[in-house]
């Protein structure tokens, strides 16, 4: 069965949108859609148009149509691809304004072609990139190969990226970082937050981050490393800890000396956990004092641990993720935890669901009855829901309920949903659920599906653009 939608399926889709959503999202997307269209090369046309993109004046317009660029090609036939050397002349001249964010994948060639055939066109967006927009950009993301001509010392592009002063995220995710390129970012670009990246096999351990590499063997004419940071230090290293550590987000995988806990207690804001099976593993980092952010992965304190680690972080905790089944009852984690706003918990759904923002759930026994209060949950913006077992009649009747509701997702902007659809009818089930929801949902921006073609039909959705002004 083809799930693409229809010429007259998706004009009934738009029509079914609330007004807000129209004035809010479709008709600009369907503006950014015919601009795309046009760039489509016809019979004979050896040039590009580019007038369209001067009506684009906003950055999230801009943005918008980059993010639509990146798949344009995904679907069509060869005849029907827009030329990556027309993708770049659309970059650049995009580039001449302010843009926030910026992920390269937008001109749909991969590292190698990209360095082979179009290193002068990377060069230039990177010049022009800096000029208009070293203020205001904020993420910046290029998949580059190590020692390439994109970023060798000639074209000096990885020293003019680290000008972006006001860079919050840079991923680098085909790039292996050398020594001193790594300190040079780390310590220049004073408002990052994330960075992807590889590092060399030659680095080594400093006090508070040690990386383990792990070589990729599939990669066996290319030496690259991924890299996982474990922030825990061996306990004659800890002695020589001095002053308190400024790092904010802290990764355990296996016990950590209270010493280094305390050196890490006065800054650390988020804690991620993986694989601790014993209460005296978590003994040190209790305290912890200022944790908002708890992931835990894999691991498995006793329920009276779980209880003391809630109540020690619980006054600070925004966020609270677990995948593991001796998690306390989700009433007593909103109780012990009154700022919390954002749940991933294996448990069953707690009572009350107005205080959530973002949460996360699996389609248990117990939940299963309870998808009309999530979706109209008054302050939901992010939900994912996890179907272990796809329970057809319990969503097929909550599709029904939904149909006739005007007080669904009233605030949600992104849904993602994980399912294992085995056969037709079940696809036809979850498509039919998820398409009511975008019908209701006024603010609704994002949706991601376990399958592609699933994920094609709710394209009007993830092509729209959203206005906070």
């Amino acid at each position: 069965m083809d799930f693409r939608l229809q010429f007259d399926d998706y004009s009934r889709e738009i029509h079914n949108l609330t007004l807000e959503q129209q004035r809010r999202a479709s008709l600009e997307s369907l503006y950014l859609n015919s601009i795309v269209e046009g760039f489509r090369p016809s019979s004979g046309n050896r040039t590009i148009d580019l007038t369209p993109l001067r009506r684009l004046s906003s950055i999230s317009s801009r943005e918008a149509l980059l993010r639509k660029l990146a798949f344009a090609n995904t679907y069509e036939p060869i005849e029907r691809q827009i030329p990556t050397p027309w993708l770049f002349e659309i970059l650049l001249d995009l580039l001449d304004e302010p843009i926030l964010n910026l992920d390269f994948s937008c001109v749909g060639a991969t590292n190698v072609v990209l360095s082979v055939c179009f290193e002068d066109m990377f060069n230039e967006a990177i010049d022009k990139l800096v000029r208009s927009s070293t203020s205001c950009i904020k993420t910046l993301k290029i998949n580059a190969i190590q020692r390439g001509v994109l970023f060798s010392p000639e074209t000096g592009n990885l020293r003019k990226i680290i000008g972006l002063k006001n860079l919050q995220e840079l991923r680098l995710p085909s790039y292996i970082f050398q020594a001193r390129e790594f300190e040079d970012v780390t310590n220049n670009l004073l408002n990052l937050s994330l960075l992807e990246c590889n590092l060399h096999v030659s680095i080594q351990p400093e006090a508070g981050c040690e990386p383990t590499l792990t070589p990729q063997p599939e990669r066996v004419n290319c030496l690259r490393h991924e890299t996982r940071i474990c922030h825990v230090l061996d306990e004659e290293d800890t002695f020589s800890l001095t002053g308190a550590s400024k790092l904010q987000h802290l990764f355990v995988q296996r016990h950590m000396q209270p010493r280094q806990v305390q050196w890490h207690s006065k800054h650390a804001r988020s804690l991620c956990v993986l694989n601790l099976k014993r209460d005296a593993d978590w003994e040190p980092l209790l305290q912890l004092a200022r944790i908002e952010s708890l992931f835990l992965f894999g691991c498995t304190p006793s329920r009276e641990m779980m209880v003391r680690m809630l109540e020690r972080f619980g006054l600070s905790l925004n966020l609270f993720s677990c995948d593991s089944e001796e998690s306390p009852p989700v009433h007593d984690i909103l109780v012990l935890c009154p700022r919390l706003t954002s749940l991933k918990t294996m448990s069953c759904l707690p009572i009350i669901l107005e205080r959530l923002t973002e949460l996360h759930f699996l389609d248990t026994i117990e939940n299963r009855d309870r998808f009309i209060e999530v979706l109209t949950a008054p302050n939901l913006q992010r939900l994912e829901i996890s179907f272990e077992s796809l329970h057809e009649r319990s969503l097929a009747g909550a599709t029904i309920a939904l149909r006739s509701r005007g007080d669904v997702a009233p605030k949600l902007k992104s849904l993602r949903i994980r399912s294992r659809l085995t056969t037709v009818t079940l696809k036809e089930i979850m498509v039919n659920f998820v398409r009511v929801i975008c019908t209701k949902a006024p603010y609704l921006m994002e949706v991601k599906m376990p399958l592609p073609e699933l994920e094609q039909i709710f394209n009007f959705i993830n092509a729209r653009i959203y206005f906070n002004s």
